[in-house]
């Protein structure tokens, strides 16, 4: 237990944080969001009505208000809405560019650490070269899972809170989230989450793939960081917002973008949205079999 520990702190340190980070999320929701501030706000309209003089010019659209209020019942938004609600609250809204981050140094530690102590160079004497990768790199993957669970676990405390999936209501009103959505529905969801997942599994490729060049454990994380980053302005400035709209007048109003897989889109926009993390998912799993290729190379760069 105490080596366990030992060997994963600073992911337990993340995990803890990301934790911590979504019980704010949550409460902030409850807060400005929950049955106890709609039902307050309820009551504070209907006091609203009954102080307000009908006698005034414009009373018409007041008293609509007022009956339909009187009329209508407290409700819980659908589970679909409560979820993007709380990704979207002050806590959580900055998601996109922290879980990036968080997955990297979880991501890449262990093999960080691996490569650099020349524990690789001592396992490739008893085993092959394409099995110790794979091993490495499947346990740098799980980081994908764990993450995805995270967001998960968000979806299923936005069920606790809102108790049901019927999104009729939403449909009557822009929220925010697109009516789009809920009509292409459980499909766009599932697609969400695979939009994540192929996300994911890019911010840990380009972990690796900066660990290869890499010996001190901080700056790789922060060259990753810095890649995505630059990956992004590559896409949003130079593909989407050049190449695509100036050259072919393409309008992919915003969604061609690594900063945007937190949102939630039209169909048009989520096929966008798939393309892109997937084109650039395969990319990054082009580029660490090259960085990886030859053994040879991968030994004598952490014998330097």
């Amino acid at each position: 237990m105490k080596k366990f520990l030992k060997e994963n702190k600073i992911a337990i340190v993340v995990y803890i944080v990301m934790l911590i980070l979504i019980g704010l999320g949550v409460s902030e929701y409850n807060r400005e969001y929950g049955y106890k501030k709609r039902v307050e706000q309820h009551e504070n309209l209907l006091k609203k009505c009954e102080e307000y003089d009908y006698s005034t010019e414009g009373h018409e659209i007041m008293e609509k208000v007022c009956e339909r209020t009187k009329n209508e019942e407290v409700k819980m938004d659908d589970t679909i809405t409560t979820f993007f609600y709380i990704l979207f609250t002050r806590k959580l809204s900055n998601f996109h560019l922290i879980i990036p981050i968080f997955i990297m140094i979880c991501a890449i530690k262990k093999w960080h650490s691996y490569m650099r102590n020349g524990l690789i160079k001592n396992t490739l004497t008893r085993e092959k070269y394409s099995k110790c990768l794979r091993k490495g790199f499947l346990d740098s993957y799980k980081q994908v899972a764990v993450f995805l669970g995270f967001i998960f676990l968000i979806f299923i405390i936005s069920f606790f809170i809102s108790g049901h999936f019927d999104y009729t209501e939403a449909l009557s009103y822009d929220g925010l989230v697109r009516h789009d959505f809920y009509n292409t529905m459980p499909y766009a969801l599932i697609i969400f989450f695979i939009i994540l997942g192929l996300s994911y599994f890019m911010y840990v490729n380009i972990a690796l793939i900066s660990a290869r060049y890499n010996k001190n454990y901080y700056v790789c994380i922060i060259i990753s960081y810095l890649i995505w980053l630059a990956l992004d302005i590559l896409v949003e400035v130079f593909i989407s917002g050049y190449l695509l709209w100036k050259v072919f007048k393409i309008n992919t109003n915003g969604t061609f973008s690594l900063f945007s897989i937190y949102d939630s889109w039209t169909t048009k926009e989520q096929i966008i949205q798939l393309g892109l993390t997937f084109t650039l998912a395969v990319i990054s799993f082009i580029i660490l079999y090259l960085v990886y290729r030859k053994k040879e190379g991968v030994v004598m760069a952490n014998e330097k």
